[in-house]
Formats: C-alpha cells, structure tokens, sequence
C-alpha cells in the first residue's frame, strides 16, 4: 500500500508537470498567432514556469525522503518530474543571459538627435502600445552606452544609388514596405520577428551631404519594454547589407 502511495506521488508529479508544459506551449501558441495578448501570455508563462520550478524542488524533496525511508517508489518518476522542471529554468537562465548588458529600451536610431520619423506607420502604431514618438535624451544616452556602434552609414556616392541600395536591402529582407520616396529619401517598412511574430517598424532616411550622402536608420518596437537587443542588431545588420552593396 505504501509502494502504491509512492509511485501515485510520482506519477501525478509528473502528470502536474507535463500539464504545465502544455499550458506554456498553448500561450507560446497564442503569442505565436495572436489569439493571446502578449502581456497575459508571457505572464501565465512566467507563473506556470515558476509553478514547475516549484514542483521540481518539491519531487526532489520526495526522491530524498523515499531514499532516506529505504523505498524506491515513485522515484523514478519524481527525478522525471525533477527533469521536466529543468527545461523552464533553463529557458529562464538563456534569457537572462541574453538581456545581460541590454538597456531596457526598444527604440534604436542612428541619429539620438534627429531621429527619423514614422509619417505612415505612426498611424499604424497607435495599434501598439509604444508611441511613434522617440522617447528622447534619456533612451539616446542608454543606446550609446550598450551600442556605440550603431552610427550614420556615410558614403560618397550619390544619393539616388545610395537610396536604391537601402531599398534593395529591405527588398531582400522581405519586409512589408508601406513607403517608398526617392524624392525624400524615406523608406518605412514593417518586420516581423520570425517565431513570437512581433512586429517592428523601421524607416530609413538618405540625405545628401557635401561629401556624397548619409543614411540613418530607425527600428522601434510597437510592444514591450526591452527589446533584448533584436532593434540594434536590425540597424547593424541592415547597415551592413547597405555598406557591402555600395562596396560592389
């Protein structure tokens, strides 16, 4: 009887466990394909993960003390129960590693001065929760200390070449473009990260200078608070593309 206690204590520690896991992947689900609000879906990921680390602590407890009483019941199925508590911490620890040294922005420009401005997809924002408007010296200040990189492409060639190359970067990115100006220089376009599909608004400006032209560039997050860089790495990796095309 106490053998069959043990080994119901395990079992439902991990039917416990493998719930959860199903929880978090239907709110990844609904991230994935918006039938959740982000906020509620990475909150109940956050509690179930928590939950699961809980049980994980508590099946440890468990195998310890079967041990201790010399039974072996259940035991294997509490050290399952243990390993399944794992995989949220770990995905917990990627993260935090990931946001190690990121400023909790989402807006990155190559001009903290003047950034460019989002004329046809400010009205498409107003959908998002970040505002179209840059947020000032106290984002501009935190993007230079975490990313001094990102600055101006500056080039000597004409601004006409200069433009089609940012158009045929963005062109092979295949972002949804909802302006395209010559006569401005300005590009807006629309990316959308590949598995939580959140989406981000990026504009380009090209203007002449005595010495050829300058490109900058603007990537803003329409939610969430950090970016866990994502916006920085656009801006370089599409100032990249642009520089190696004027290079040809």
């Amino acid at each position: 009887m106490v053998e069959n206690n043990g080994r119901s204590r395990g079992h439902w520690l991990v039917a416990c466990q493998c719930v959860l896991l199903v929880g978090i992947f239907f709110c990844f689900a609904g991230l994935r394909y918006a039938f959740l609000p982000w906020r509620t879906a990475l909150i109940s990921v956050a509690i179930a993960s928590l939950i699961m680390a809980s049980i994980g602590f508590f099946s440890l407890l468990f195998v310890y003390l079967q041990f201790k009483r010399g039974r072996q019941a259940g035991g294997r199925s509490a050290f399952l129960a243990v390993g399944l508590s794992l995989l949220p911490v770990m995905a917990i620890l990627v993260l935090g590693v990931k946001s190690k040294g990121v400023p909790p922005i989402h807006d990155i420009t190559t001009d903290t001065g003047n950034p460019p401005a989002f004329t046809v997809l400010a009205q498409e924002r107003r959908q998002g929760e970040n505002s179209a408007q840059y947020a000032g010296q106290v984002v501009a200040e935190q993007q230079a200390a975490a990313y001094p990189e990102i600055v101006p492409l500056m080039s000597t060639k004409g601004t006409d070449i200069v433009y089609a190359a940012c158009l045929k970067a963005v062109q092979e990115k295949g972002w949804r473009i909802v302006e395209q100006d010559p006569g401005k220089g300005r590009i807006e376009a629309v990316s959308v990260t590949a598995f939580f599909r959140f989406i981000d608004d990026v504009v380009i400006r090209v203007t002449a200078t005595a010495a050829g032209s300058r490109v900058d560039i603007r990537s803003a997050s329409r939610v969430g608070v950090s970016d866990f860089g994502k916006n920085a790495a656009r801006v370089k990796d599409l100032l990249t593309i642009v520089e190696n095309e004027l290079a040809e």
